[in-house]
């Protein structure tokens, strides 16, 4: 962030999920950050993106959380297969390599209440 103010780049986005991991604690679906412990055991609590937030503030640079979806989501759809438009075990993938096809099946009531909850922790975190 130090760098970013250096240069007069003032928007950090900052990518919080993909397939390999859900790095956010999303205190609606906590079973998130569990499913990729295998994989990336350590996430960001809510304390942690304030302070985050905090020292961005300190030097004027815009910190835009980034949530992949409805793609780029098979860590969430190892917690919850449920929302997927086809299988029921998924497994959350150690490394970058090819590319997956599963997706939130966006014609699933579950799936809007899921979003709903994460973006709502979301707003809630990064006002």
């Amino acid at each position: 962030i130090e760098e970013m103010a250096a240069y007069k780049a003032n928007f950090f986005h900052w990518h919080l999920t993909d397939d390999q991991s859900w790095r956010l604690f999303v205190r609606s679906r906590p079973k998130l950050v569990k499913s990729s412990q295998g994989t990336s055991p350590e996430s960001y609590s809510e304390e942690d993106v304030q302070q985050v937030l905090s020292f961005a503030r300190e030097h004027f640079v815009t910190v835009v959380p980034v949530i992949e979806t409805p793609g780029h989501i098979l860590a969430a759809l190892a917690a919850y297969p449920e929302l997927a438009c086809k299988g029921q075990h998924f497994e959350v993938p150690k490394q970058r390599v090819g590319t997956y096809t599963d997706i939130l099946c966006v014609g699933k009531a579950a799936s809007f209440e899921f979003a709903k909850d994460v973006f709502t922790d979301v707003a809630r975190l990064f006002p």
